[in-house]
């Protein structure tokens, strides 16, 4: 039967490769063929592949070179970390002339000050990400070795990626500590590491050793796919750190959050109010330390692309570990490369790439519980919980890992009626904590009887599983070693948001927290009829992903939807077509094949299947189609594909896998090309311009509204800003916008609206009078108003309820009449910003 199922099944497989290949590419796809897609932006993306040519000539000819001196494969021994990082340099150095020379607009200084310009903001860099790196793996280490986890020695990259993980915990709780008596400087942490020096210098000189001095070999064939990838993979490391040499973020999150916060945390000195966040803990520190802000902005997005560089080392070791030491660079690779993760690793710089660095740990750790042959071996476990605990501190869709993982954890101790028992209570949990925020469009009634059959079948299979004793015992003692050491490194910020909640306890208040200064819009106490107030913002916001269509075609046509862009159009959307190329069959491939790993390699296959899927599946319903959720599952898919290619003996198979393969990473590497080099940022990159005439070219009238809003008073002419004695402390209404990053304690003085749901409550319930509607938000305390221009371009229909919200304020703004007047300071549609200012003056010059 075997025989027959697996001809027929190995061509529907390709049948079905090409046929999402075909789709994908087809001329309708907006990222590749749309308005500002590559087919518009070539002239940039040819000069990326003249680069590439250039280099992969020089590597021809190198090769020639050697194989005529009887060599067989590409062998650089003596190497180390630092001479790694030095021939990296190089190769940045190298694109950097090269794109100096070959763009127009950056020969207004001269090559040697451009490199110059570039290698000193680099210099800022290196100092900061070492410093990061030398006090993690040091405390990371001594922690280690302090509870005596056996790593083999072969095994120093696994070693520096637990150590630099546990580390990264340690400093979290330096700064949280801190934080919480209001004293996170320069100073306080700098007389904190130098204490903690005393305890770990040993350490610190083990690592500045194997950093300068330990070396290694890298050996590959002349042309393989090692090559290819580490070609690849570095040309793309370097237009993105290229990318980052800027004086302010530009991403929508970043911007808004993901930097924000840990400026504002600097800025305080303290921990801010509300929902836990390890990583801007991480993230404050070079705002911490650098006095330049654009120095200081350009090393915290730094932090983040760090994060993903740790993350391509630790799935290198994961695959090595576990699988085998040629899928490292495949896998790792392959996920960097995609147009969603690379998008978070050079233009909005989010937490994630830091979030699955801790989830990768994690997992990699409990596989080293999972393949352990001693019964009361629950270091691992602990350690794998700790490093998931530090994961949902960083972000709540750590949960997907979590519950992932404890599915893995029932299958290893009850086989697949465990693990699927544990899946099905995972649900309860899930939809009561709303952890994601978003629940699946069924009635009540029905989701409450469905808890109930999932309750009676989960006890079910638990009973019929194993009915020894023992055996439960075991598995009690291994689910609450492992939640417990979650909730560990969870603990500060579940303490800390209860204490800001008046010790209300509750799931809202552990995840979420108080922030009693935010500014809030208390309709009830403005004469509002809540019940009249039907917003619909989480629609327009979050449902975009998801798509508008009904009933159960809506969740299992996502991942068709995710990969062909119908849904929401973006570059920092895009998975490219592999996921779903590989996704379906893979697992009725692997299965029907022979296996031919020995038993603990089969196991670990199964586990990773199990976990894997168990999140992909979750993030299938409750995700809302916002595909970096589920970004866990991705190991699972992309660990598939390089099993297809390196193992698969069928030779269609073989060549369609690394066609595919190829064809996946030049397409997306072209793609990024056409988003390099933004003139302004490249400039300031090449020292052409400053950090301040960067801004201003990026955001004009952004520093102007920050003046104004603090208080201020603005200059024209020199463009420049009279700061006041005291600060203006009236809140602004905000809606959209990035001007959030701009404003000190801006999380106490923004109130935001960004779809316009609660203006839309106080204009309705009014009856749409537009003084009336002034008066009462005056009366609220609210004095300036900022809007995006741009808010409604985020939903398609142009008559859509986001539209016409938008459409009613502008016009709202534009009928002031009356004792009271709008002022407009700012109105830029090109950049898409207004600024406004309630006056009781009839005119204001």
């Amino acid at each position: 039967m075997k025989k027959t199922l697996n001809p027929i099944l190995q061509v529907f497989a390709i049948a079905w490769m090409l046929f999402v290949t075909y789709k994908y590419f087809n001329p309708h796809h907006p990222e590749y063929f749309g308005t500002t897609g590559l087919a518009s932006a070539f002239s940039k993306t040819q000069s990326i592949f003249q680069f590439l040519a250039i280099v992969a000539i020089g590597y021809v000819g190198w090769v020639l070179y050697h194989s005529y001196n009887d060599k067989e494969k590409v062998s650089f021994k003596n190497l180390t970390p630092f001479k790694v990082l030095l021939a990296f340099t190089a190769f940045l150095l190298f694109f950097a002339g090269f794109w100096f020379l070959k763009e127009p607009p950056f020969k207004e200084a001269s090559f040697i000050t451009a490199n110059l310009s570039i290698i000193s903001k680099l210099a800022t860099v290196y100092l900061t990400l070492f410093t990061f790196t030398l006090y993690s793996f040091a405390f990371g280490k001594k922690i280690l070795s302090f509870f005596k986890f056996k790593i083999k020695e072969e095994n120093k990259l696994g070693e520096s990626m637990l150590s630099i993980g546990i580390g990264l915990g340690v400093i979290m709780v330096i700064v949280f500590c801190l934080g919480l008596f209001k004293q996170i400087t320069a100073t306080n942490v700098i007389l904190v590491l130098a204490l903690a020096s005393l305890l770990i210098y040993k350490e610190i000189i083990f690592f500045l050793k194997r950093f300068f001095l330990e070396k290694f070999t890298f050996e590959a064939r002349y042309f393989s796919f090692e090559i290819f990838f580490l070609i690849t993979l570095s040309f793309v490391l370097v237009i993105n750190t290229i990318d980052l040499i800027r004086p302010m973020p530009i991403g929508w999150d970043d911007m808004g959050v993901y930097l924000n916060y840990p400026k504002q945390v600097a800025g305080t000195q303290s921990l801010l109010a509300g929902a836990p966040n390890n990583y801007f803990l991480i993230a404050s520190l070079p705002f911490v330390f650098f006095t330049n802000e654009y120095l200081a902005s350009m090393n915290g997005m730094f932090v983040s692309f760090w994060g993903g560089i740790l993350m391509l080392f630790a799935l290198v070791v994961l695959m090595r570990r576990f699988f085998k030491a040629k899928y490292g660079l495949m896998v790792a690779s392959l996920i960097y490369i995609i147009p969603m993760t690379m998008h978070q690793s050079y233009a909005d710089m989010k937490t994630d790439m830091m979030l699955f660095f801790f989830m990768i740990i994690s997992v990699y750790s409990f596989f080293m519980w999972f393949t352990s042959q001693e019964s009361k071996q629950k270091k691992w476990l602990i350690l794998s919980g700790i490093f998931a605990g530090i994961a949902f501190g960083i972000k709540p869709t750590a949960i997907l890992l979590i519950f992932g993982l404890l599915v893995g954890l029932f299958y290893k101790l009850w086989g697949l009626k465990g693990a699927l028992g544990m899946f099905l209570l995972t649900w309860i949990p899930l939809h009561l904590a709303r952890a994601l925020q978003v629940t699946i469009a069924l009635p009540d009634e029905i989701i409450l009887i469905a808890f109930a059959g999932i309750i009676l079948l989960a006890c079910t299979l638990f009973f019929f599983a194993n009915k020894r004793k023992k055996i439960f015992t075991k598995v009690l003692v291994c689910f609450f070693t492992f939640a417990l050491s979650t909730g560990a490194a969870f603990t500060p910020w579940m303490l800390k948001n209860i204490h800001e909640h008046n010790y209300t306890l509750s799931i809202s208040t552990i995840l979420n927290g108080y922030d009693a200064k935010k500014p809030k819009l208390d309709l009830k106490a403005m004469g509002v009829d809540l019940g009249e107030c039907k917003g619909t913002a989480r629609i327009e916001e979050l449902d975009r992903y998801l798509g508008y269509d009904e009933g159960v075609m809506r969740y299992l046509s996502l991942p068709w939807k995710v990969t062909m862009n119908t849904t929401v159009r973006g570059f920092y959307l895009d998975l490219s077509f592999l996921f779903l190329s590989f996704a379906p069959l893979g697992l009725i491939l692997f299965f029907l094949r022979k296996k031919d790993y020995e038993k603990e390699k089969q196991k670990i296959w199964q586990a990773l299947i199990v976990m894997g899927g168990t999140s992909w599946l979750i993030w299938l319903l409750v995700g809302n189609g916002v595909i970096w959720y589920g970004i866990f599952g991705f190991i699972l898919i992309l660990a598939l594909t390089a099993y297809f290619f390196y193992e698969n003996q069928t030779t269609f198979i073989k060549i369609t896998t690394g066609g595919l393969v190829i064809l996946s990473v030049l397409s997306v590497i072209a793609l990024r090309g056409t988003k390099f080099g933004n003139i302004a940022t490249i400039k300031y990159a090449y020292g052409i311009q400053s950090g301040l005439q960067t801004v201003d070219i990026i955001v004009p009238s952004y520093r102007q509204i920050a003046c104004i809003v603090t208080g201020g008073t603005w200059n024209e002419k020199t463009m420049n800003c009279k700061e006041a004695q005291t600060q203006e402390i009236s809140p602004v209404y905000r809606i959209g916008t990035f001007i959030a990053y701009f404003i000190p304690d801006n999380n106490h003085r923004l109130f935001s609206d960004a779809q316009l749901d609660k203006f839309k409550c106080v204009d309705d319930f009014f009856g749409n009078n537009d003084l009336v509607t002034l008066r009462k938000l005056k009366e609220a305390g609210f004095k300036y108003f900022i809007l995006d221009l741009n808010t409604a371009t985020i939903e398609k229909d142009p008559n859509g309820s986001l539209h016409q919200k938008a459409n009613r304020f502008v016009e709202w703004v534009n009928n002031m009449n009356g004792d009271m007047k709008m002022y407009v300071h700012v109105y830029n549609k090109g950049k898409g910003i207004a600024f406004m200012e309630i006056t009781d003056e009839e005119e204001q010059n």
